[in-house]
């Protein structure tokens, strides 16, 4: 049976949370979060061709949804080895998330995450609780990575998925930016990461990992999703495979 790299089920409807980098943030419907009610036969028919399940949101996040809790048992019904994985940012929701039989949280930060939230996450942390970070690049965070391997060096503990903005994926000049901040790349003859093995400790389906920040991923939509297999449930129904958020398939 054909094997997929991970499958994904997306939460649609209203978030409090309004992140400016959200990807649905402009077609979001004003009606409480939810899941397509094909998620559980979604599960039912892709599960056994992978063992990775994301949990994560195209226009809400997915700890709103009351459904979000029942996932993991019943994708695990039919696949003993398939692992679940939670995208969120609402550090609220772990222990119950961890209790629900969720084998990874991945947590979205940005400038503003602290020592308090680190504590919080190193509390919940063991070796069947995987715990990473997210965090998105935008024009006004681009440095922080700098700031944090200055001040705050304890985040490096935890591995951490870092991607551009989509509107700054678009943006060849600000896309400069994003790559020289955490790079740390001098010289304009390097126009992407791609170029530079230098600062490249491993490639995975196009995804880098930085020898700067070892514990960090730079994840580009564009590069790895033409690399990857994968089904997404979409809150309004659609199942798709190998979408591309940053541009527009030509």
């Amino acid at each position: 049976m054909k094997k997929l790299d991970y499958i994904s089920i997306l939460a649609g409807g209203k978030c409090k949370f309004n992140c400016d980098f959200c990807v649905g943030k402009d077609i979001r419907k004003d009606v409480k979060p939810y899941f397509s009610t094909k998620w559980e036969s979604f599960i039912e028919c892709f599960a056994d061709m992978t063992n990775l399940l994301s949990v994560s949101g195209d226009t809400s996040d997915p700890s709103f949804v009351k459904d979000t809790l029942k996932i993991p048992g019943i994708a695990k019904s039919f696949n003993k080895d398939i692992k679940v994985t939670i995208h969120t940012r609402n550090l609220n929701v772990i222990k119950a998330a961890k209790n629900a039989g969720y084998d990874s949280f991945v947590f979205s930060i940005d400038e503003n995450f602290n020592k308090e939230m680190l504590d919080t996450l190193k509390k919940y942390k063991d070796e069947n609780f995987d715990i990473r970070l997210s965090l998105v690049l935008t024009d006004y965070n681009f440095c922080i990575l700098d700031e944090w391997s200055k001040s705050f060096k304890e985040i490096f503990d935890f591995k951490m998925t870092i991607r551009p903005e989509v509107k700054l994926a678009k943006d060849e000049a600000m896309n400069w930016t994003l790559y020289s901040a955490f790079l740390n790349i001098r010289s304009k003859k390097y126009k992407s990461p791609y170029d530079s093995k230098k600062y490249i400790t491993k490639m995975e389906n196009g995804a880098i990992k930085l020898k700067r920040f070892p514990n960090v991923w730079y994840w580009d939509y564009n590069a790895t999703n033409p690399k990857l297999d994968v089904r997404y449930l979409f809150s309004d129904g659609t199942i798709a495979g190998n979408c591309q958020w940053g541009k527009d398939k030509k």
